[in-house]
Formats: C-alpha cells, sequence, structure tokens
C-alpha cells in the first residue's frame, strides 16, 4: 500500500498539468526540428524510407534527459539501450519462475547481457 502511495505521489508530480505545460518549448522546437528533418530527407533521399523511430527517440530522449542524443550516424544511443533493455526485461528469467533455477541464468548469459547493458546505460546517463 506504501509503495502503491508512493507511485501515485510521483505520478503526479510528474505528471501534473504544470509539469507538462513546462516541457511546452521542448516540443515546439522538437516538432519543428522533426519536420525540418523529414522534409530535408524526402528531397535528399528522393521519396526513400525515412526512420521515424530515429527521429522520436531523439524528442524522448530530449524531454527524458534535457539533451539529443543523436550521433553522427543519424543513430541514437539512447534508443538503442531502450531497445536492448526492453528485450531483456522481456526475455525469459529461470530465476524470476522458478528462485531455485537462478544459476541457469548465469550459465546462459542473461545475467551477463544484463550486467553490460546497465553498465553501458550508467555510461550514457554519466557523460
Amino acid at each position: 500500500m506504501r509503495k502503491l502511495r508512493s507511485l501515485s505521489i510521483s505520478v503526479q508530480q510528474l505528471l501534473s498539468n504544470k509539469r507538462v505545460q513546462s516541457f511546452q518549448y521542448v516540443r515546439d522546437e522538437e516538432v519543428a526540428f522533426l519536420i525540418n528533418k523529414i522534409c530535408r530527407s524526402c528531397f535528399n533521399n528522393g521519396g526513400s524510407f525515412i526512420d521515424l523511430t530515429e527521429m522520436i527517440n531523439n524528442t524522448v530522449s530530449r524531454c527524458v534527459l534535457g539533451r539529443r542524443t543523436e550521433e553522427e550516424n543519424g543513430r541514437s544511443k539512447f534508443g538503442e539501450l531502450a531497445r536492448r533493455l526492453m528485450v531483456q526485461f522481456t526475455s525469459f528469467c529461470f530465476g524470476d519462475m522458478f528462485p531455485c533455477l537462478g544459476c541457469l541464468d548465469v550459465l546462459t548469459g542473461h545475467i551477463g547481457r544484463l550486467n553490460a547493458t546497465f553498465r553501458a546505460l550508467d555510461a550514457f546517463l554519466i557523460k
């Protein structure tokens, strides 16, 4: 019950009307940047496909982290790490289902991959 109350307070603080309105200028700038980038891609690529996922990841990272995370090749490190975490969090983990078989997660490399991803995420957030 205490955790639920804490979560409720956190959501109220993060998603309050005042907090959402405070990011309006960021959303406006990012939408203008996104539209310009799409227009440039359309003219330069001659109608080929545009990867909106990377563009939207940059917008999300700016709102969450306060900075764009786009790299020189157009790929977002934030998006890559978020994708890796999502895949690893949704993969089967023996220790979650059968605690006595938790050592199998170490043998299969699941724990090692999680640790590597968390180290990369820590290095990214500190930068």
